[in-house]
């Protein structure tokens, strides 16, 4: 920090404090972040009071208490110590009170790091189109690197792999061409090197090179220590370029920093890595490069590695030695730290801390991290180093990518994507009656109308083109599900280009095998019944029926493909011909078969044992196959007959696992804490049925008689159907889940009704709870709460059919009623206490019929229903209530016919129009507004009802699009066709500091009767940091009944008070 001599005002701020902890552990200051909490009271003495050594206490008012601070040091030794300074209390060197993270002789980094990257270029998705994207990516990466560079740290940028996915983006890619667009963007990021993830090889060896050989500024080196090229022309040419290495060595402000790359030794199960030399020891391997290099004089090593699982790196810290900082991918894994901002929606998936703190093999400690990936965050962490290279301290945090975007990282990589995705997305080939089933329980697990449609798509383009390949016409077709991607269900409607990228987006191409005989048939479908549910392995067919007994011995091969043992699940297989295969488990003696498939299960991938047979490529695409399928073998109609929902009972699972106990009793699965304390573990459970919800995708289950303990819950969200029915008393297998805060079972192996007809009443539940109570000891169960519980919040009812309920009455914004402070954050307190979500049981977004509404179609604020009957289940960070019965709020707050009359002769109201944009939102161009010009036509209709329906005379508005004079103009239009040209006219934009294109997409305005008033002079925007940044403050002096007075719109909402002084 630097300070005026004179004036005393802040000239440089300083970014040199990183964390500030009091004694009792409360947190001031994290990672160089001020956390929002209480004052905090300082004694000092006068002189720094006073700003002596320039201390900035900026003339805050003090009071001194008359002892000088030689009086209290001498009155301290004989009172407070009793005259004893005793070495525990005051050892020498100091107690750690005062941490340098890196002193002049030390050395300081901030690893910059992300992994997953997976071509999610343009944002993170649907409903989050502010969030994400890489060139948001590239303008946080960009004022990052700023702060540090004001530091005495180095600073380097690390990808722990998965770089590019296959999609409709990364599609835009292969059809533009060498350099990638994923290549450029990553090319201008800057990164020091890159470790090699599963997903860079999908494409096979060969597009792997053409993305590393698309770089043309920064060449940084890819890093691999378990990979061998040699088989490889072109990745064994930039190996020996040293584009492909081992490890590599960072010079970063004077100090070497190795850096050692691995990839998951499961590579050759789930991509196309070819001839690529998988090594599967990777701690052996590891701990060689980091010996060769601590060898050399290199004392900071870094593993970038992609094992797909941070557990997998916890674990291999434990084999290694001389390792200081480990950044994982492919797990996907969110770590946070308690006020760390996350992407909407992600708060409850918090993986662990950041970082993760793992014990190497000599018992040292390390700091290990990830993020989700998809550009959605940024990983940051500040770590300082003794004068041995040993990690002595860090710090560190998850950047929410959100905000401006990089406009050169945009118009070379994103914008093209944009363009070519909304090619494919205008491309209507079909249409079908019946919703498709992708989701991944469905297409891992069961028969799938989806997976139907996919592999009737493979055997139809087999069978088209055989003739010309001169191969026999197929006989069946196989998909398996690991390959079905887009894990939601397709709603029946248009069928688009982009749904089939959706779909099946991997570089598979149709392929067939001949001559495959009936016994290797049955090994191949052993294999893909094998890990039912769950597996990817598991087969979507066409061409024929098969029955399997999950009970009987699953099959297990060894990793050449032979059979260590053999599977006996498979019990009938018969073609659609009517010819029997495989009867009562027993192969049927005839001639081989012909299979159409992928060239990635043909060769060997998720281990099915084709073992080498030859197979022929049609030159198709998979994705190009359910296209031609859809257009051509189906004439554009996906009907309901031939692919009905649920399937059509191609694949028929015979037997369940039998459950016959030890039965886990719910309750001890709950356990009295937020997680399970059996997380991970197989278990039987037995309960009756409360719940059942298509919708969310299973039912919840409870003890019939419990513990009698109010700290545990006697309930739990079993993740599958089955046909059960509320009052069935089931026994259950599967695992125990902490499904992002929510205790379930899953990957459920079998589920058995013993009787039907039973009930469980319901808990009472009153809230605000007791003292050091918590929904917790609720969750799953079925409750009831008697009294009523009054709307206070319906803002997801449209989008997720939620709305925030409370006991007592409606909430109130703390500081309506409290000043800030103590006094507001115990009302904020008591209206968590007395606050829960009602939900519809659903997890669908922007559903068909909104829930709950009145006769008169609103649900209101004041709304308040009793006697609400539902289990509690827990998402999204929050309690919430699927109702078992039906819902019913009575009409406690009427809508008023208009505002109270508060006397006077000219009202002033103001209005949030809820995103109002005249720019159609398109998914990619940042709009908030309406999808469609009829959605806006309706939007502009309801405002205009409501305005015209206050009755005013001066109108703020909130949430209109900041384009200038458009949006607000479309709306003054609106209403003056609605009451009289000429009645309604906007004030003009202030000239809004930084210009336009510094504020937010949204602003607030300002509109006027020209009959009731004149407008005087210009609109003013405040100068108030506190009120200039984000949507700013506006203010228009207007005259009236010869007075002259100013109006100031001010979006409350939208300001934060990070630096606010006083109340």
């Amino acid at each position: 920090m630097i300070i005026d001599g004179e004036s005393g005002a802040v000239t440089q701020v300083g970014n040199r404090i990183v964390d500030v902890v009091l004694d009792d552990g409360t947190v001031l200051v994290a990672n160089g972040m001020v956390v929002p909490g209480d004052p905090i009271t300082i004694a000092t003495i006068d002189f720094l009071a006073r700003g002596g050594d320039q201390y900035p206490y900026n003339g805050a008012p003090f009071t001194s208490v008359g002892v000088t601070y030689q009086q209290a040091v001498a009155n301290y030794i004989v009172d407070g110590l009793g005259g004893a300074i005793t070495a525990a209390d005051y050892p020498e060197g100091g107690e750690g009170r005062i941490t340098t993270l890196a002193a002049p002789t030390d050395f300081g980094l901030v690893i910059h790091h992300n992994n997953d990257g997976e071509s999610q270029l343009v944002n993170a998705g649907s409903g989050l189109e502010d969030f994400g994207g890489v060139a948001r990516f590239g303008a946080t990466l960009d004022v990052r690197r700023r702060i540090s560079s004001n530091s005495r740290f180095g600073d380097i940028l690390l990808s722990s792999g998965d770089n590019f996915l296959a999609g409709p983006e990364f599609n835009a890619s292969l059809e533009n061409g060498v350099p990638f667009y994923d290549t450029i963007a990553m090319d201008m990021l800057g990164y020091d090197a890159i470790a090699i993830g599963n997903h860079d090889f999908d494409f096979g060896p060969d597009v792997l090179a053409d993305f590393i050989e698309g770089y043309s500024e920064t060449m940084p080196p890819y890093v691999s220590a378990n990979l061998g090229f040699a088989d490889e022309p072109r990745l064994q040419a930039l190996a020996d370029a040293g584009r492909i290495v081992s490890s590599t060595v960072i010079s970063e402000r004077g100090m070497d920093i190795g850096i050692v790359g691995a990839t998951t030794p499961n590579i050759n199960f789930i991509s196309s890595p070819r001839d690529v030399d998988v090594m599967e020891d990777v701690a052996g391997i590891v701990q060689a490069e980091v010996d060769a290099l601590t060898a050399s004089g290199v004392k900071i090593i870094i593993l970038i590695s992609h094992l797909q699982d941070i557990d997998e790196d916890v674990a291999l810290a434990a084999m290694l030695s001389d390792v200081d900082v480990m950044i994982a991918g492919g797990g996907d894994e969110l770590l946070a730290n308690p006020g760390n901002p996350l992407i909407p929606g992600e708060e409850g998936d918090v993986f662990g801390p950041y970082p993760i703190v793992a014990t190497d093999a000599d018992g040292a400690e390390v700091p290990v991290v990830t993020t989700p990936g998809e550009y959605k965050y940024l990983g940051e962490l500040w770590i300082g180093f003794d004068p041995d290279g040993k990690s002595t301290l860090w710090a560190g945090s998850p950047i929410r990518i959100q905000g401006a975007q990089d406009a050169g990282i945009f118009d070379a990589a994103v914008a093209p994507v944009i363009a070519a995705t909304e090619t494919l997305d205008a491309t209507v080939i079909g249409t079908s009656e019946v919703a498709l089933d992708g989701t991944r329980t469905a297409v891992r697990g069961v028969e799938s109308n989806e997976g139907n449609l996919i592999a009737d798509a493979l055997r139809w383009q087999a069978t088209q083109l055989a003739d010309s390949f001169g191969v026999a016409v197929p006989d069946v077709a196989i998909q398996n599900g690991g390959g079905i991607r887009n894990n939601t269900v397709i709603e029946a409607g248009d069928i688009t280009l982009l749904d089939t990228f959706d779909m099946v987006p991997f570089p598979n191409f149709v392929t067939v095998l001949e001559g495959i005989p009936r016994g290797q048939f049955k090994e191949i479908l052993e294999n893909a019944y094998s890990q039912v549910p769950g597996g990817g392995r598991f087969a979507q067919i066409s061409g024929f029926t098969v029955s399997y007994d999950i009970a009987k011995t699953a099959q297990v091969l060894n990793d050449d493909g032979t059979v260590d043992v053999a599977g006996e699940r498979i019990q009938d297989v018969v073609l659609d011909d009517g010819t029997v295969l495989v009867a009562d488990g027993a192969v049927v003696a005839g001639d081989p078969i012909t299979i159409a498939t992928i060239d990635f299960l043909a060769r060997g991938g998720d281990q099915y044992p084709y073992r080498g047979a030859p197979f022929t490529s049609v030159g198709v695409s998979y994705q190009q196959a359910l296209a031609n399928y859809i257009v051509d073998g189906l004439g554009g109609a996906i009907t309901a007959a031939d692919y009905p929902e649920g399937g059509e009972g191609r694949i028929t699972q015979t037997e369940t696992i039998p459950i016959e106990g030890p039965f886990t009793p719910i309750y001890e699965i709950q356990g009295g804490l937020d997680e399970s304390p059996l997380d991970g573990e197989l278990v039987e459970v037995a309960g009756y049925v409360t719940g059942v919800f298509p919708d969310l995708g299973g039912f919840y289950l409870q003890d019939g008689t419990g513990d009698g303990l109010v700290t545990t819950s006697d309930g739990i969200f079993v993740d599958a159907l089955n046909g059960v029915a509320v009052g069935d008393h089931a026994e259950v297998r599967g695992t125990v889940d902490e499904f992002f805060g929510e205790t379930r079972i899953v990957d459920v192996e079998g589920i058995e009704v013993e009787d039907t007809g039973g009930a469980i009443a319901p808990t009472p539940v009153t809230l605000p709870l007791a003292e050091g109570a918590s929904l917790e000891a609720y969750e799953g169960m079925l409750v009831t709460f008697p009294d009523y519980l009054f709307v206070s919040d319906t803002f997801n009812l449209h989008r997720f059919g939620e709305a925030v309920l409370a006991a007592g009455g409606v909430l109130v914004n703390p500081t309506d009623i409290a000043a800030p402070g103590d006094a507001a954050n115990a009302v904020a307190d008591a209206n968590a206490a007395r606050q829960i979500v009602i939900d519809d049981g659903s997890g669908d977004q922007f559903p068909d019929a909104v829930p709950y509404f009145a006769a008169d179609g609103t649900l209101r604020r004041g709304d308040a229903a009793k006697d609400i009957t539902a289990n509690l289940s827990f998402s999204f960070g929050a309690f919430k209530l699927q109702p078992t019965e039906d819902v019913s709020f009575e009409r406690m707050n009427p809508r008023p016919d208009g505002p109270d009359d508060v006397g006077g002769n000219l009202t002033v109201a103001s209005f949030n129009v809820l995103n109002f944009f005249s720019t159609i939102d398109d998914g990619d161009n940042g709009a908030r507004g309406a999808d469609s010009e009829a959605e806006k036509a309706a939007q502009l209709d309801k405002l205009v009802a409501a305005i015209t329906g206050l009755d005013a005379d001066i109108i703020g508005l909130q949430e209109i699009e900041n384009n200038g004079p458009v949006a607000i103009g479309e709306l003054i239009d609106a209403l003056n066709a609605a009451e009289g040209a000429g009645t309604w006219a906007a004030a003009a934009d202030p000239d809004y500091p930084g210009g336009l294109e510094a504020t937010n997409a949204i602003k607030v305005g300002i509109i006027f009767k020209t009959a009731m008033v004149t407008p005087v002079g210009t609109t003013e925007v405040s100068e108030d940091p506190s009120f200039a940044t984000d949507r700013p403050a506006i203010a228009h002096s207007f005259v009236a009944y010869g007075d002259t007075f100013t109006v100031i719109n001010n979006h409350f909402k939208s300001k934060s008070s990070r630096n606010a002084e006083g109340l």
